[in-house]
């Protein structure tokens, strides 16, 4: 009876042994192909974050003026290294302040997974779009431009020229006469305006600020420098000076005069408002221009 149960299992023992064998090869299989392919997985998903950090690299350059890439030409950055993959950066300006990034991370097996970026450039200063002249901007006589003004220099206005829009300048910003300018004025230098010439908005100069004769700025103003007012000029807002702030005959404040250094009123001039105050910093200085912001246009991502 004994020799019998033992011949029963043996068939049985044999069945188990060929089901094994037919299941076990698939699933070593499939256990390695899920191993595979969770590496592949980890390592596109790190590409990815390496690249994206190429991006925001990129970004940065161009926020905060580490970089500078003209008109129509490509800037490579350094290469870095990043979760063990190589990335590479590229910046095409493609004008109009649209930039096309490319950034490539790269592992060691030569895979590498690529993000492609068009961003756009804003500036705090500006309410909208503007236009850069890499020169600066000379605008001649009678000539009227529409537009915010971004110049890589000086800003001149010959006489009876006028913009109708922002103007930010990276050097020094005249208007001779009888110019206008019809929007926010910021200089990294000083702002003259000469006689009988009008800016109609709020004035921002790292320098001093100079009105001639008749000269008329309709809103507030800032100077790293001193303020003075010929004969008869006109400031109709606030003035913060971290200087001093001199006006001479008859000319007139129609507001508050905030100054580090002396106040000086000639022959009939006038000080509306409370003054000799204080100078303790400007309110302005959300006008300026170098307050960037990026806004990401398309973003795609690709992987070989």
């Amino acid at each position: 009876m004994m020799n019998s149960q033992k011949g029963q299992a043996l068939p049985l023992a044999l069945v188990a042994l060929a089901i094994g064998m037919l299941t076990i090869a698939p699933f070593l299989s499939h256990a390695g192909s899920s191993l595979i392919g969770s590496r592949i997985y980890q390592q596109s998903t790190s590409e990815q974050y390496s690249a994206d950090a190429g991006v925001e690299y990129a970004i940065w350059h161009l926020q905060s003026g580490e970089s500078e890439v003209p008109e129509g030409e490509e800037l490579e950055l350094p290469q870095f290294m990043l979760n063990s993959q190589s990335v590479n950066v590229t910046i095409d300006n493609q004008g109009e302040q649209i930039y096309k990034i490319t950034s490539i991370a790269t592992s060691d097996d030569g895979s590498s997974t690529t993000i492609e970026a068009y961003v756009s450039i804003i500036l705090g200063f500006f309410d909208g779009s503007f236009t850069t002249f890499p020169g600066g901007l000379t605008l001649n006589r009678g000539e009227e431009y529409t537009g915010n003004v971004y110049a890589e220099g000086n800003v001149q206005l010959d006489q009876g020229a006028t913009i109708n829009g922002g103007v930010y300048a990276e050097g020094n910003i005249q208007l001779d006469q009888n110019a206008t300018i019809n929007g926010n004025v910021y200089a990294e230098g000083n702002i003259q305006l000469d006689q009988n010439a009008t800016i109609n908005g709020n004035v921002y100069a790292e320098g001093s600020i100079q009105l001639d004769r008749n000269a008329t700025i309709n809103g507030d103003v800032c100077a790293g420098g001193n303020v003075q007012l010929d004969q008869d000029a006109v400031i109709n807002g606030n003035v913060y000076a971290v200087g001093n702030v001199h006006l001479d005959k008859n000319a007139a404040i129609d507001g508050d005069v905030y100054a580090g250094g002396d106040v000086q009123l000639g022959q009939g001039a006038t000080i509306t408002g409370d003054y000799p105050l204080p100078y303790e910093g400007c309110p302005l200085q959300g006008i300026r221009g170098i307050d960037i912001g990026i806004d990401i246009q398309t973003w795609e991502i690709g992987r070989q």
